[in-house]
């Protein structure tokens, strides 16, 4: 779907009374572009049950990050099974945060900033984890959390929480108690003023197929807005596609005093239809063995001039 098209279906949304996010002009604003994407096991081939040595993937997600993903401030990547791996497919300077975990298949969730910006811990937390998110009885992901800092200046800019909620349709209830679990840690930090966004694979399904009568989106935009001001990212487009499904599991929410200066952008293999063909990262059989089973999703905020805090 085009940009012409996005717009026209932000134009139906608002007649019908529905509240979204819109753009505001650029010029008002400082900017920073924000990604989500999963990179499906990365660090063991694509397979849980791969090893290191399974891992062929690195020029090809070295190349596509390079091609399709960059210019980017800020990358939450999921499903990285090996953390300093992904450091060295991305270019010299990029810091990135994360975690130990003892499970060689642990799926890492991981923060990367390039070169112009530095990470800082919360004052009020002594690591980049807030590991409330691990419920018991189930193989789950902590939140990772991180103060976005401006080298040059040392300014604090945005407070970046990176997702991977717990995956199969029927399992919202766990999804929404962990956004519920996120909430109460946001109302711990010290700076609750400080623009925020959270993003990655939220594993997000749409009703009645997560058996409930609401689409995910709208209940983890509902948890968050019972405490807080915040707005998802609008996009319409499918961000998961494997060989038997389809899906829009990623996704973007910021709080309201930060203001959208693009339109939502994913990398539309994964919105091709069935049975489509290609070439390179546009063949999906090729991006599925070579790249993975996300498409990354893309926004563009503005904070400072032009924004406002709505609560």
């Amino acid at each position: 779907m085009g940009i012409g098209v996005r717009s026209l279906f932000t134009f139906v949304l608002s007649l019908a009374g529905i509240a979204i996010a819109a753009p505001i002009p650029p010029a008002t604003t400082t900017q920073l572009r924000f990604v989500a994407f999963n990179i499906r096991y990365f660090g063991s081939g694509g397979s849980g049950r791969g090893t290191s040595a399974d891992e062929k993937r690195d020029a090809t997600v070295r190349d596509f990050i390079a091609k399709n993903v960059l210019p980017a401030d800020v990358i939450s990547f999921e499903e990285i099974t090996d953390v300093p791996r992904l450091r060295k497919v991305l270019p010299k300077g990029w810091d990135c945060v994360s975690y130990d975990e003892e499970d060689l298949e642990h799926q890492h969730v991981v923060l990367c900033a390039s070169p112009k910006f530095d990470w800082r811990r919360e004052p009020t937390d002594d690591n980049w984890t807030w590991e409330s998110l691990v419920i018991p009885g189930g193989k789950l992901r902590p939140a990772v959390h991180a103060i976005l800092t401006e080298t040059r200046t040392n300014r604090e800019l945005v407070r970046v929480v990176g997702l991977h909620l717990k995956a199969f349709p029927d399992k919202s209830d766990v999804r929404l108690k962990q956004m519920t679990l996120l909430a109460t840690e946001l109302r711990r930090v010290r700076n609750l003023r400080l623009p925020t966004v959270i993003l990655g694979d939220l594993n997000t399904y749409p009703a009645p197929q997560n058996t409930l009568k609401k689409d995910d989106e709208i209940l983890i935009e509902e948890v968050l807005d019972q405490n807080f001001a915040f707005s998802r990212v609008p996009n319409v487009e499918m961000t998961f596609r494997s060989p038997t499904l389809r899906g829009r599991y990623d996704q973007i929410y910021f709080s309201n005093n930060l203001r959208m200066v693009d339109e939502p952008s994913v990398y539309p293999l994964c919105g091709r239809p069935e049975g489509a063909t290609g070439t390179g990262y546009m063949n999906p059989a090729y991006y599925y063995e070579k790249v993975s089973d996300h498409c990354p999703l893309a926004i563009t905020l503005g904070l400072g001039a032009g924004s406002r805090y709505v609560r």
